[in-house]
């Protein structure tokens, strides 16, 4: 016959110590620390900081609990956009190591696109030149490394955002809404950048668009 204990006793083997009351204060800091060790569920980039749950927890100084987005919540919307405009592909292609240097001149390019990513802080990478002389490779590759050290990075085909951006020229509250963005990010990709049909020029308007958005 088994042998018949108290519930009391029973749990004396597995407390050994004297269970105290939990302040308020422990009780939510313990919260924040269960929360922040959580794993969520978020695609598009693994964050080691949130653990893809897209917030981060933390106290405030009332001690309450208080939720703030973690940053990577800009690199999963870069990554988004880049998603949509067909740029994905194109960084999964377009890589340092896949860049062709047959030509002397190929060379250098791509020295200078590896020295401008590592030596980018107030400065601007150009590259210019005819269809298939490696522009949109190179550039490319640098706004996929970037994204990688996990700094948010804006997207613009300049032909198709510079006529959204002239249509509403004159509605003052969409227009600084909608350029707010391309001036405040931190890394901006303009393709195809004052780009015109054959023999044209770039139009008053569009002289005066660019220099709004770059001399940010």
């Amino acid at each position: 016959m088994p042998e018949i204990m108290p519930i009391s006793d029973i749990l004396k083997k597995y407390i050994t110590e004297e269970v105290t009351p939990m302040s308020n204060e422990e009780h939510s800091r313990r919260k924040v620390e269960s929360y922040n060790q959580s794993v969520g569920d978020l695609t598009e980039y693994d964050c080691g900081e949130c653990l893809n749950k897209g917030h981060i927890m933390f106290l405030s100084e009332g001690g309450y609990e208080t939720m703030r987005p973690c940053k990577c919540m800009n690199i999963r919307k870069t990554i988004r956009h880049i998603e949509r405009s067909g740029l994905k592909e194109l960084m999964e292609r377009y890589t340092f190591d896949r860049f062709q240097t047959h030509e002397s001149w190929q060379k250098q390019a791509l020295y200078k696109a590896q020295a401008f990513l590592n030596d980018r802080e107030g400065k601007w990478f150009f590259a210019g030149g005819q269809v298939g002389s490696g522009k949109t490779h190179l550039c490319t590759a640098i706004v996929g490394e970037i994204l990688k050290q996990g700094i948010p990075a804006r997207y613009m085909v300049w032909d198709i955002e510079s006529k959204k951006l002239k249509a509403i020229v004159n509605d003052d509250e969409a227009y600084y809404k909608a350029i707010k963005d391309l001036r405040e990010t931190e890394v901006l990709y303009i393709d195809d950048f004052l780009k015109t049909k054959r023999g044209a020029q770039p139009t008053d308007a569009d002289i005066k668009l660019a220099f709004e958005i770059v001399n940010y």
